[in-house]
């Protein structure tokens, strides 16, 4: 009977490190794709600093300010992101923040009209769109294969003693 016991609690004692090291490879992943996330979303705020055209009239004036607000806006919810990854709230009001700066965008684009010099400033704004949402979904898969395995029972029991915390997507 000691053996069986001793063969058990050597099973269940492998398995549980095995299990807490596949969590935190998940989580190391996430930490690790967010970087991408950060570095493609920081082009929005080089962008608007460094290339915002100067405004030709009084609508286009008010959608820059507005634009560059949010911008603004746009880097402290990315700063807080950086600072906790893992962060639901942090991850869910950075989505919201790009949202309120792309439709900035869209309203700047609108007001400046047929005056917005040609291969100017949206052509680069739209590269960066284009690699952000693709460092997005990178960040979405690892989030969901992470947040998949914390749910998953047995290993549930494993992430809610060792404080795994579900992670946002973007």
């Amino acid at each position: 009977m000691t053996t069986w016991f001793w063969l058990l609690l050597a099973v269940l004692l492998f398995w549980s490190v095995g299990a807490y090291n596949r969590l935190v490879r998940l989580r190391a992943q996430v930490r690790a794709t967010f970087q991408a996330v950060d570095r493609t979303h920081g082009r929005f705020v080089a962008l608007v600093q460094e290339s915002l055209p100067e405004p030709r009239h009084a609508e286009w004036t008010a959608q820059r300010h507005g634009m560059q607000a949010a911008a603004v806006q746009f880097d402290a919810v990315l700063n807080v992101a950086r600072r906790d990854v893992m962060s639901a709230i942090a991850v869910a009001a950075l989505h919201e923040a790009r949202a309120a700066l792309e439709v900035c965008q869209t309203r700047l684009r609108e007001a400046a009209g047929d005056d917005l010099p040609a291969g100017s400033w949206s052509e680069p704004w739209l590269e960066a769109s284009r690699q952000a949402d693709e460092a997005a979904a990178a960040f979405n898969d690892a989030s969901q294969a992470y947040n998949d395995a914390i749910r998953q029972f047995p290993a549930l029991v494993l992430a809610r003693l060792f404080g795994f915390q579900v992670v946002g997507r973007l």
